[in-house]
């Protein structure tokens, strides 16, 4: 049996999140928005209400939680260490030990720009090896 994981992708607009599996494949995703009032709710209870309700509908055994976040995340330590925009509230916010309290997971946490970046190297190595290149 495959190995499942939970992709959580923390954009300043929207949170979009993604069963997905050892090998990459999505199983299913959702997204909600973070700013639906004027981010009087801090993002990250919109962002545990989101996980919440998305895995009630159906609860896979998890492996963990990936997330991508807005801002400058301090990945070692799980936490927003700047921000770009104005996200009130966002810098501080301890998204690793938040997560992993709140699901008893193993979080990781790193940059979405980062994670893109990571995403597209995976993507390209595997057309590489498929011989897909240059399709």
């Amino acid at each position: 049996m495959s190995k499942t994981y939970l992709g959580v992708d923390i954009g300043g607009t929207a949170v979009k999140l993604g069963l997905v599996d050892e090998n990459g494949r999505v199983l299913r995703r959702a997204e909600r928005s973070v700013s639906f009032d004027g981010y009087k709710t801090p993002i990250l209870d919109t962002v545990q209400a989101a996980i919440h309700e998305f895995l009630t509908v159906d609860a896979p055994r998890l492996e963990g939680i990936a997330v991508s976040a807005t801002g400058q995340i301090d990945s070692r330590r799980g936490v927003v260490a700047g921000t770009c925009g104005n996200f009130p509230g966002w810098i501080g916010v301890d998204i690793k030990g938040t997560l992993e309290r709140a699901f008893g997971l193993p979080v990781t946490v790193a940059n979405d720009a980062n994670c893109m970046l990571l995403g597209d190297d995976r993507r390209l190595r595997h057309a590489h090896s498929e011989g897909l290149h240059n399709r």
